[in-house]
């Protein structure tokens, strides 16, 4: 009876082990300098700026990248196994394991993983031969709880769409706007800051339509702009119709805020 209990006790010990992420367990030789990360950025060329929060509409979920980057090595196996987790009551759980074919040519690969609850998440990637690579690890947080970022400093900030050059700062805005379908059109994406002054020199815009329901990101753009100015604009052309939405960051790649239009053709 001794030896049943105990081997009854090690099973649920090692299945306990077997749902835990492998947190800092990375492996020598060929993976000794792989590296795991989340982006709301599609990779080029294995790089792209690391997300350790994102933020998703949680009526319909949003995407991300977990992108394996092995540089300088290739790939021991042309498929990998991502094993996903999300932290409940303070531990990590698995919540998916699934197969993926690879281009072990290459020194990276990256897949596109999609969130429909808020949470802090981890994933342990492993290769086609079942040697672990490494672990990247993001937190997700809900749109509608997504603050105007970089401290206090945009806290009042205001931004939108309008189809007339702001006077100080000061504008209609433009929920929709109509353009040409062959010609297309512009409109100002503007962000009021009233009454603190910006204090930033440049500024990104990350520009996303949406596509079969969700927002994908289409274009990234950074600006010079003046930092001694509670507001500035940027003269943005359309030539799609679709629901656009412009995540504004500051140099540092903290958050700002958010504009929203329609794009409807005449």
């Amino acid at each position: 009876m001794q030896k049943i209990m105990l081997a009854l006790a090690f099973f649920f010990v090692a299945s306990y082990l077997h749902t835990s992420a492998q947190v800092g367990n990375q492996t020598s030789g060929n993976y000794a300098k792989s590296r795991v990360y989340i982006s709301i950025d599609m990779p080029v060329r294995g790089q792209a700026t690391e997300d350790k929060k994102i933020f998703i509409n949680t009526d319909k979920g949003s995407f991300a990248y977990v992108i394996i980057d092995n540089y300088p090595n290739k790939f021991l196996s042309n498929s990998i196994k991502l094993t996903s987790y999300k932290k409940i009551g303070g531990q990590y759980e698995k919540i998916k394991v699934e197969s993926y074919d690879i281009d072990n040519t290459l020194t990276y690969t990256y897949i596109k993983y999609n969130f429909v609850t808020t949470g802090d998440f981890a994933f342990d990637v492993y290769d086609g031969n079942g040697v672990f690579i490494n672990s990247g690890y993001v937190t997700v947080e809900s749109k509608v709880n997504k603050t105007s970022g970089t401290g206090s400093n945009f806290s009042k900030s205001k931004a939108f769409v309008s189809t007339q050059v702001p006077v100080s700062g000061i504008a209609k805005e433009s929920k929709t706007i109509t353009i040409d379908k062959g010609k297309g059109s512009y409109a100002y994406i503007v962000l009021d800051n009233y009454p603190t002054n910006l204090n930033i020199k440049q500024l990104t815009l990350k520009v996303f339509r949406k596509v079969n329901g969700k927002f994908e990101k289409i274009d990234v753009k950074t600006y010079d702009i003046s930092p001694d100015t509670y507001f500035t604009y940027i003269k943005y052309s359309f030539y799609i119709a679709g629901d656009y939405a412009f995540d504004i960051y500051d140099s540092s790649d903290q958050f700002i805020n958010t504009a929203y239009v329609t794009v409807n053709y005449n």
